[in-house]
């Protein structure tokens, strides 16, 4: 899904990276096949906190691989 290049990029972006992308699409179809407000309340709050927490872990990354 992401176009970063993964050869530039070691074990502490990849899988963090890799884990918040499969939540992202996950959320999506949750998001997509929602019949009810709330349901699709709850898959947006999904996609949030999985972003976050997606970006929480690359800065971690970061921080490790530096």
């Amino acid at each position: 899904m992401t176009l970063l290049p993964w050869g530039a990029l070691g074990l502490a972006y990849r899988i963090p990276i890799l884990l918040t992308e499969l939540l992202i699409g996950f959320f999506v179809i949750r998001l997509l096949r929602s019949q009810t407000p709330a349901e699709g309340r709850r898959a947006m709050r999904g996609l949030y906190l999985s972003g976050s927490l997606g970006l929480l872990a690359f800065l971690l990354g970061a921080l490790v691989a530096a």
